[in-house]
């Protein structure tokens, strides 16, 4: 009898243990679905996620309930028989797992079962090999746009011009050249960020920044973003870059991309990188190596499994996400020291977040970013929130894959209107405003 209601006990808390983990898969994989970015392929990883935490949570319901019957059952069967049972049931698990492993080999490339860095430099490895450019180390998604620089990774390439972007022999995007030394009466507006605050996919004069300095009298926009940016370049170029402007304002444009790309020493080409020691910020990877496809194939090497691979990315990827993660610790202490230099010289900080496709939710970004500009007293603007309010048909032209000339343009005014509100530009008032029209 102590035997068979040991037997149900520790059924019954078999069952509760594994309906607690699979209720608590639940929220974490839906902030996951909503918020994954695309360099990530996760149909398949999401479809696993809610199939195991699902099976979880019904399989505990019931071991939970059906606790006192397969008590009973088990003291029913003979030794003989419940050893049967148990080499059964662990045969048939082995046989399964075997043919999960052989059908997660045919139907998923090495790609899908990485993450952060090695998934990028596989990504380089396999556009060598699809695009027949084995002598070339730097394949940027955005090919010509960029060049190899050993502070920041990569930056727009000086003298690039194509039918939509033109890039000045500073690096800046634009054709007229930008005078360190300003002009009397002259106002300063940074822009940093990756491909949207660029406004890739749009002419130089329908990007954000440019739209702006259209807007107002006596000041100059200077667009320093570029292509797969996280923080953590955008804070490194402000300092080898940005600051010999003399800005009056710096408009930083964020993402989730952008907290995720902190995380990896590799992306369009090795990167540079910030680790936290004891709270401090601690710069890696610099001078910032530039590897041969030789050297990037002796660094990935094949998994001994498809499966233990592809839980491992599953379980670093929900932790990445959860609230208080490495991830957002790194990306607010990074905005911390950004925000600190600025404050120094009477720079004031804009953050603009920016969805990297439509959606009329906060994603964990959004989220995390709004609560700490509240916390330190920096400007903040969602542009979420200025999605919300335009209409069904409005919505649909915003975005192409990145920003549209509308889209640009509506980013455009919402940050003037935080420049009015917040009085970022002191000298600009509604009186210096120059036609829109």
């Amino acid at each position: 009898m102590k035997s068979e209601r040991f037997h149900q006990f520790t059924l019954r808390f078999l069952g509760l243990s594994l309906a607690a983990t699979g209720t608590a898969m639940l929220p974490p994989i839906l902030r996951h679905t909503l918020s994954a970015y695309v360099y990530i392929d996760k149909s398949t990883i999401i479809a696993a996620l809610y199939i195991t935490a699902i099976a979880a949570l019904s399989c505990g319901i019931v071991l939970f309930f059906n606790a006192a019957r397969i008590s009973r059952k088990i003291h029913q069967c003979n030794r003989a028989d419940l050893k049967f049972a148990c080499l059964t049931l662990s045969l048939v698990a082995i046989i399964g797992i075997f043919f999960l492993e052989i059908g997660a080999r045919a139907t998923l490339t090495p790609r899908q079962t990485l993450t952060g860095r090695d998934w990028w430099i596989q990504w380089h490895i396999d556009y060598a090999r699809d695009h027949q450019t084995e002598d070339k180390a730097f394949l940027p998604r955005w090919e010509g746009m960029g060049e190899y620089n050993p502070k920041l990774g990569w930056i727009l390439k000086p003298g690039y011009r194509d039918e939509l972007l033109t890039v000045n022999q500073q690096g800046i995007r634009g054709d007229s050249p930008v005078p360190e030394s300003k002009p009397l009466g002259e106002k300063r507006v940074l822009f940093l960020g990756d491909s949207f605050m660029l406004g890739l996919e749009v002419k130089d004069n329908e990007a954000a920044a440019h739209v702006l300095e259209d807007m107002l009298d006596g000041v100059r926009t200077i667009n320093l973003s570029t292509p797969g940016y996280g923080t953590d370049q955008q804070y490194l170029t402000l300092k080898e870059r940005g600051l010999k402007f003399n800005p009056d304002l710096v408009v930083i444009g964020a993402n989730a991309l952008s907290a995720d790309r902190n995380l990896i020493p590799f992306q369009e080409q090795a990167k540079p990188f910030f680790e936290l020691n004891n709270e401090e910020l601690v710069l890696k990877n610099v001078p910032v190596p530039n590897y041969s496809l030789d050297e990037l194939r002796e660094q990935i090497t094949a998994p001994p499994s498809y499966l233990c691979r592809l839980g491992s990315k599953c379980i670093t990827e929900l932790c990445e996400n959860a609230p208080n993660s490495y991830k957002w610790k790194l990306y607010t202490r990074i905005l911390d020291n950004l925000v600190a230099d600025m404050n120094a010289i009477n720079v004031p900080v804009m953050i603009v977040h920016i969805p990297f496709s439509p959606s009329l939710t906060p994603d964990p970004a959004e989220s995390v970013l709004h609560n700490w500009a509240d916390d330190k007293n920096v400007t903040f603007l969602a542009f979420r929130e200025v999605y919300s309010t335009l209409t069904d048909a409005q919505r649909k032209e915003v975005y192409k894959y990145h920003l549209s000339p509308f889209g640009n343009r509506i980013l455009a005014e919402a940050i003037l209107t935080e420049i009015m509100k917040n009085s970022l530009l002191p000298c600009v008032g509604e009186t210096s405003l120059a036609s829109s029209d």
